[in-house]
């Protein structure tokens, strides 16, 4: 809801990061321009986000003999410019997984809250207002890259039955 915000969303669209040809910002990625290519009534509206999902375990008590852990799950927007992007107050904590090191097959248990919200983003999406051009609009998301560690990529893709 702040103007300046809300003008750095749609940077991506209207400027280009990479005038020199060096990767500096997801749009750079042949994925982002894959996704383009594929869905083009989602890439018309720079208003859409695309996020980065990123993920580990770390131990809150400091003590490496103890098995427990926690999983936050965090969201990247990408629609910020680079400068913007990684910083933490532009980090979503979306879900926080506490339990023992190796989560297995209930990892993806505990995302479905997180899937479920984001089908609903992407399907339906949900009415929001611009405040810099003063005008509401239909936000649609969707997660475009994921940042885990190794053991994190084979619970995930155990999600895909889920979506």
């Amino acid at each position: 809801m702040t103007s300046n915000t809300a003008k750095e969303m749609r940077c991506h669209k209207d400027r280009p990061f990479n005038e020199d040809g060096k990767m500096r910002h997801p749009t750079d990625f042949i994925a982002w321009k894959d996704f383009n290519s594929q869905y083009p009534y989602f890439s018309a509206d720079s208003h859409n986000v695309r996020l980065g999902q990123a993920s580990d375990d770390f131990n809150p008590f400091e003590n490496m003999s103890n098995s427990y852990s926690v999983w936050p799950i965090i969201l990247i927007m990408y629609n910020l410019s680079p400068w913007r992007c990684m910083k933490n107050p532009y980090f979503i904590l979306s879900t926080l997984i506490p339990g023992l090191r190796a989560l297995g097959n209930n990892f993806d248990i505990n995302l479905q809250p997180l899937i479920d919200k984001l089908k609903e983003l992407w399907e339906n999406g949900i009415e929001t207002y611009d405040v810099s051009i003063k005008k509401t609009f239909q936000l649609h998301a969707l997660i475009l890259l994921t940042i885990n560690v190794f053991s994190v990529y084979e619970n995930l893709s155990c999600t895909k039955s889920l979506l």
